[in-house]
């Protein structure tokens, strides 16, 4: 955001439509930005809308303090636009893809309405800024973490090291750095230790809350797992192959993943007889592995369609939890760390080895397009680096092996049940 009350003035003009788009993480930003334009604004009015009955209700709870006697949430929308003074409204948490967050928006031009969202298609709602929030610099982050940890101030500058080597781990994601530095204070270990009680009990201290202060979201998982419920609640074809597909990535490393390496398995499972079953020595793939490939690559089309791919990953990027990059025409997707580990984390053991199954599948169908391999190799080989390491074998190896087939139709080999 602009760094000064001048500069947020001049952009908190009446008409303006605001977009900020935070990081990875939930943070409290749209209180700060009310407490900063506050004293040249006559009202400040927050509405969550998250869910529907979230957003009427805040519209009717601004109807009433409008003092309009409202039957329905868009007296309180209507309210506002008859307001000569000074206002502005923020709507938070326009999160889901599937929602005209344009319907919210007081009709004429006498106020300021400010909207956050993850999504970045909700920048064309702006009309004088889009802002993406980046995340905490390194310095922020450390005192962050030393402040929820409840540090005197003489003591920081010596547990500053620590403190950023915490930090570091947690990728400067706010709500973790606090849920750290709570569980910090409570004397449950030092910042020293902390990275080491983190390899041991990730999964504890993401989901650890305070029992103050709580964000919206109470915790890290939570705040992910939000959004894994709106793209549930959808039911579009887009959503449930998003949802198909975040295991899958899950079982990689959070770098870039080429995305062009599931184009690749499927032309790979194209060239596998749909009949064809393999001995306990035959190392060709079957029609066995390629039942194992999401669904998104199972449409019996003559050529690849990308299309339900492409929405998948925007479905998945709508809400922070992949990123994308474009190459020479080549997508590639990355995770955030601490979402990385939530992906894999929300499955259970048999979930985990499914998910290793069909992204072992893909990796093993597009072996044969050697050039994709030529090209995207240096960044296929940690992904096939870390998909092996979590199933602790090296079944996978770059370009020259794959699953091992199995002995009969629809029988898996038997490490695959291990």
């Amino acid at each position: 955001m602009a760094s000064s009350s001048g500069d947020l003035s001049a952009l908190f003009k009446d008409g303006n439509h605001v977009i900020l788009q935070p990081a990875t993480s939930r943070v409290t930003t749209t209180p700060e930005v009310a407490q900063r334009v506050r004293s040249f604004l006559w009202g400040v009015f927050w509405v969550d809308v998250s869910t529907p009955s979230l957003a009427e209700n805040g519209f009717l709870d601004i109807a009433h303090r409008l003092q309009i006697s409202a039957s329905t949430w868009e007296y309180g929308c209507h309210g506002l636009a008859n307001i000569s003074r000074p206002w502005i409204l923020v709507l938070d948490n326009a999160d889901d893809p599937n929602v005209d967050y344009q319907a919210h928006f007081p009709p004429g031009s006498s106020g300021v309405l400010v909207l956050t969202s993850r999504n970045a298609e909700c920048k064309q709602y702006a009309t004088a800024d889009f802002v993406a929030l980046e995340g905490l610099s390194p310095n922020e982050a450390t005192q962050l973490l030393l402040k929820a940890a409840d540090v005197a101030s003489d003591q920081r500058p010596l547990l500053e090291d620590d403190a950023r080597g915490v930090a570091t781990l947690l990728q400067s994601h706010p709500l973790a750095l606090i849920q750290a530095g709570v569980y910090v204070g409570r004397g449950h270990c030092t910042l020293e230790e902390y990275p080491k009680v983190y390899e041991r009990q990730r999964k504890r201290l993401l989901k650890f809350r305070p029992s103050q202060a709580q964000s919206r979201y109470r915790d890290v998982y939570a705040t992910f797992e939000a959004s894994v419920e709106i793209l549930q609640a959808s039911q579009t074809q887009s959503s449930r192959d998003a949802l198909e597909l975040l295991p899958l990535l899950a079982m990689c490393g959070p770098s870039q993943l080429p995305l062009f390496v599931f184009e690749a398995a499927w032309n790979g499972a194209q060239k596998i007889p749909k009949d064809e079953s393999a001995n306990e020595v035959d190392h060709r793939l079957t029609a066995w592995h390629m039942s194992r490939l999401p669904s998104l690559m199972q449409a019996s089309e003559d050529a690849w369609d990308s299309f339900r791919l492409g929405e998948a990953v925007n479905s998945l990027r709508a809400f922070a939890l992949v990123s994308t990059t474009v190459d020479n025409g080549y997508m590639r997707g990355s995770m955030h760390p601490l979402v990385h580990a939530w992906a894999r984390d929300r499955q259970d053991e048999r979930q985990q080895h499914e998910s290793w199954i069909a992204m072992g599948c893909v990796v093993a169908a597009s072996r044969s397009e050697r050039e994709m391999w030529r090209v995207h190799g240096r960044h296929l080989k940690p992904q096939l680096q870390a998909c092996t390491y979590h199933q602790g074998t090296a079944t996978l190896h770059l370009y020259t092996h794959h699953l091992t087939a199995p002995k009969a139709p629809g029988e898996p080999p038997e490490y695959l049940l291990k």
